[in-house]
């Protein structure tokens, strides 16, 4: 499989947070559904709005803040990297 096929994600995500907590899994469509290719994220967000933390299944790393309505971060993996912002709905 090439590694372009095993990054591609969906055009938009959801990010949910509620109570200083962020909950997000990073779907890989075009892969089985399951917990080693599809990272899970259940963070902690720090008084600053900082999160950082990782997925050990899948070996990745999600870190990024929240200022305001506005989130930034990145996902790091084994084979891909993602950037992503987002804006409150």
């Amino acid at each position: 499989m090439q590694n372009q096929q095993w990054c591609e994600t969906p055009p938009s995500i959801t990010i949910a947070v509620s109570r200083n907590t962020l909950s997000f899994t990073l779907r890989h469509p075009k892969l089985p559904d399951g917990p080693l290719y599809n990272p899970a994220f259940q963070l902690d967000i720090a008084p600053d709005g900082s999160f950082n933390g990782a997925d050990p299944k899948v070996v990745a790393t999600l870190t990024g803040r929240i200022s305001g309505t506005h989130m930034t971060g990145q996902i790091i993996g084994l084979l891909c990297e993602f950037a992503f912002s987002a804006d409150r709905a």
